[in-house]
């Protein structure tokens, strides 16, 4: 009984390590990153491709555009667009306000960004954050780790609303 025990959760133990999800990130993780966007000089944004799972016929197809470049592990249409609105994009993306620890996967679909918003430290260092409509979630990058967060509810409703005059390229679907 003990050995069936031990067995089984051995079993599930290396199934969630090889499942490659690490532990939520706390807010501090991301610090540096998002210090670095209130003093960065440029801020662009990047629309996100069509939906991963509800949309793959489409993405699919503009998957094989020319405009479109790999961040992380998911593609967008280039070329990123300088941010006309960068004042207030900046206060929401930089503040630990806007974020809480990731609670887990949502029933939507999987994280999918409808946007990237990209700066660069006075360095030249590249940094930026995906952002998914769907699940309410974020992540922040260096171009070497990620911090997956979810939004709090007020800071998620001003970025959705800052960043919808960006959707020019993604073709409108009925759904």
């Amino acid at each position: 009984m003990i050995r069936n025990i031990a067995f089984l959760f051995s079993t599930l133990l290396i199934g969630c390590l090889s499942t490659g999800e690490r532990a939520p990130a706390r807010e501090d993780a991301s610090r540096g990153i998002r210090l670095a966007i209130a003093d960065a000089a440029h801020v662009n944004v990047y629309e996100g491709l069509p939906h991963q799972r509800f949309e793959r016929e489409l993405l699919a197809a503009e998957s094989q555009r020319e405009d479109t470049e790999k961040l992380g592990s998911f593609r967008f249409y280039t070329p990123a667009v300088a941010a006309t609105n960068s004042a207030k994009l900046k206060p929401i993306l930089s503040s630990p306000d806007t974020i809480q620890v990731f609670r887990g996967e949502k029933a939507c679909g999987g994280f999918h960004p409808d946007y990237a918003v990209e700066w660069f430290d006075e360095d030249g260092s590249r940094f930026y954050a995906q952002i998914c409509f769907g699940c309410h979630e974020i992540i922040y990058s260096d171009g070497k780790n990620e911090y997956r967060y979810d939004f709090e509810d007020g800071p998620f409703e001003q970025l959705k609303k800052e960043l919808k005059p960006y959707a020019k390229k993604r073709p409108k679907t009925n759904g």
